[in-house]
């Protein structure tokens, strides 16, 4: 019974000691004692002052940019220079030359993880043996990038062998958006200077053929018209236009094809090609200061002055269809082609020099040379007409009894 009457009293004792632990709790929170040692949380701002306050004392994690890590240059088994002045990149972490202050693109400058085997395309990323794993093919590195811009880049200086017309009239085509184009043309592509005189000569040889062929075409057709003028009862039977006598064909282009006025655009044209490239070489400063190599000023030059060969070839053939179907051209109409054809390879050259090679002063750079350039070609076609006429090419035709 006493055991009893104890195990009832310590219940009880619990049960109060349980309902009263919450209200001492409460009360020691509130006694001076504990309120002098606690520190009392100031009311929220929420001005921009208190917002600016803020931002300045979170941690520097927060507020810096994430780091800018180059390549593991451990897996990286070949040179790496700028594509620019060629300075060493090996080692370094930013982006950026410091020879020359070129901003580029780890992933262009230095592609070790798109480098494939050219025989059975086997990714030789991670290798340190210059064999191919898969089909035992040997290597080296530079043949392999040689692999990785041929394979990825469609002009011609690129493609020359596999699909060389093809290619060229690609390249054409994508000069004429010289903004276009020259976004498209990253500056670690290594220049390849014979392919680009190469196409630089065919422009021209297709140019001297189209214009030959313009010309004997407009003959053919004017000598067919006086023909049926002439002609009692010819234009009952005959239509100029539709049907001209092709009995006049051989003798329009046999004088055409010999005829010295019609090679008479081909001794300014080609002044002012060579003209423009050595024009380009008279700013030694600017080209020092940027490291500009002469192959990287071959390949503006070759996509902005000779690669217009299209656009010349539409304007001859707009000046022979005047000339056939709507009379006399005007000679004036000369000069408002040649200044546009000029404006067109001006805007090129700015585009190049400024989106390609990133060169300040672009513009500049394209009016001065061209300025330079048509002066230079005028005092030499003055200069030097009279002995290209009498020694090269028409004493070889003067030789063959043509005139």
């Amino acid at each position: 019974m006493a055991r009893a009457q104890c195990r009832k009293n310590l219940c009880t004792t619990r049960s109060l000691l349980v309902a009263s632990f919450p209200k001492m709790l409460n009360a020691f929170d509130h006694s001076p004692m504990r309120a002098n040692n606690r520190a009392v949380a100031p009311p929220k701002d929420t001005s921009a002052a208190a917002a600016q306050q803020d931002a300045a004392s979170a941690p520097a994690s927060q507020n810096t940019a994430p780091e800018i890590t180059g390549p593991n240059w451990d897996l990286v088994p070949f040179d790496v220079g700028c594509a620019r002045c060629g300075h060493d990149l090996r080692g370094l972490t930013e982006p950026v030359c410091p020879a020359c202050k070129l901003e580029f693109d780890w992933a262009e400058a230095v592609p070790v993880e798109k480098l494939v085997c050219d025989q059975c395309g086997y990714h030789l990323y991670g290798l340190s043996k210059t064999r191919c794993p898969e089909c035992g093919t040997a290597f080296t590195w530079k043949e392999a990038l040689a692999t990785y811009h041929r394979n990825k880049n469609p002009l011609f200086e690129y493609q020359w062998r596999n699909r060389p017309i093809r290619s060229l009239l690609g390249t054409w085509r994508r000069t004429l958006r010289p903004r276009k184009f020259w976004r498209s043309v990253p500056i670690h592509d290594p220049p390849r200077v014979w392919p680009l005189v190469f196409g630089v000569v065919a422009g021209c040889v297709l140019l001297t053929v189209m214009i030959v062929l313009l010309a004997s075409l407009e003959s053919w057709l004017w000598q067919s018209r006086q023909w049926i003028k002439t002609t009692p009862g010819a234009a009952r039977n005959y239509t100029w236009i539709v049907r001209p006598d092709l009995a006049l064909l051989p003798m329009a282009f046999s004088t055409t094809l010999f005829d010295p006025i019609t090679y008479s655009f081909l001794k300014p044209l080609l002044l002012w090609l060579l003209t423009s490239f050595l024009a380009l070489l008279v700013f030694p400063q600017s080209m020092r200061a940027c490291r500009v190599r002469i192959s990287q000023v071959i390949r503006v030059w070759a996509y902005a002055v000779p690669a217009i060969v299209p656009l010349t070839i539409a304007l001859a053939f707009g000046a022979s269809y005047v000339a056939t179907f709507v009379g006399d051209w005007p000679p004036a109409m000369d000069a408002a082609c040649a200044t546009f054809v000029v404006l067109v390879a001006m805007w090129s050259l700015r585009c190049g020099y400024r989106l390609y090679l990133k060169m300040p002063h672009s513009a500049a750079i394209a009016i001065a040379s061209q300025v330079i350039a048509i002066l230079s070609a005028g005092a030499l076609e003055i200069l030097v007409s009279p002995y290209i006429a009498n020694t090269l090419f028409f004493r070889l035709l003067k030789s063959l009894h043509v005139f």
